[in-house]
């Protein structure tokens, strides 16, 4: 019971106090509609959304045919740029060539001068002496007494008779004659001979050289990729004669 005297005061707090649980059951009654839509729409979103089987991102059914249609044609494009790649269209060993001589950069160039009666040792000390050695910097070279200019053909005179001398020294063949292994010796190993014969090789390739031909299989292949876990080396291409018949009695034996 409320005494008389307060009942007007009481009425009016009442009424606040009503109107404000009114306010507050509405506000609770629209956030929870608001819910509830939200989530409704959310689902219809997500039942109208289709997956692109191109490139797998969900779109809405009505633009996912033109999605498809022009990722189908980046994807394609993107095939087509990457097989205009050079060496994925190499049809020859000529256009192979032609492709390492392009890669020669014509402003940097580094000089060798030899004599004819000892090119191969002063060509190496020459060789691993220069600074801008490289396939990729163009070989200059002259003779001594000489006062020939190179124009390329005292270049692909010094790299022939390199190579020759190269295989001689370097490399021996097998008994099958089907290419040439690198010979075991460790003082051309301790001298970096091997590491410089390559450079010479690929100079010889790059700028109007000779082809060095005379490499077994195995060896040109591991030149090439660099991977000797790949690599199968049979019995025939061990050039010692005393291991190649230790193998061949332990493969019988197995």
């Amino acid at each position: 019971m409320v005494p008389l005297q307060i009942l007007p005061g009481h009425i009016k707090e009442c009424k606040k106090q009503l109107v404000d649980l009114c306010d507050s059951a509405e506000e609770e009654s629209c956030k929870e509609e608001d819910e509830d839509e939200c989530s409704a729409a959310l689902c219809y979103e997500k039942s109208k959304t289709a997956e692109c089987p191109v490139c797998g991102n969900a779109f809405h059914p009505e633009i996912i045919e033109f999605h498809a249609a022009s990722c189908g044609l980046r994807t394609s494009d993107d095939d087509g740029h990457e097989s205009s790649d050079p060496i994925s269209t190499f049809q020859s060993s000529e256009d192979i060539l032609n492709w390492i001589g392009s890669q020669v950069d014509e402003t940097n160039t580094f000089s060798i001068c030899v004599s004819r009666t000892d090119l191969y040792n002063r060509g190496m000390q020459q060789w691993q002496r220069q600074k801008k050695t490289s396939p990729k910097c163009r070989l200059k070279v002259t003779f001594f007494a000489e006062a020939g200019i190179d124009t390329g053909a005292l270049t692909k005179e010094f790299l022939t008779e390199m190579l020759v001398e190269i295989e001689k020294r370097h490399f021996v063949e097998g008994p099958d004659k089907k290419g040439k292994n690198p010979v075991y010796c460790l003082n051309s190993l301790d001298c970096n001979y091997f590491r410089t014969a390559g450079e010479v090789m690929a100079a010889s390739l790059a700028q109007g050289g000779p082809c060095p031909n005379f490499l077994r299989e195995w060896c040109f292949s591991y030149l090439c990729s660099g991977d000797s876990d790949s690599i199968q080396v049979s019995a025939s291409d061990v050039t010692d004669l005393e291991l190649s018949q230790l193998i061949v009695k332990s493969t019988i034996m197995q």
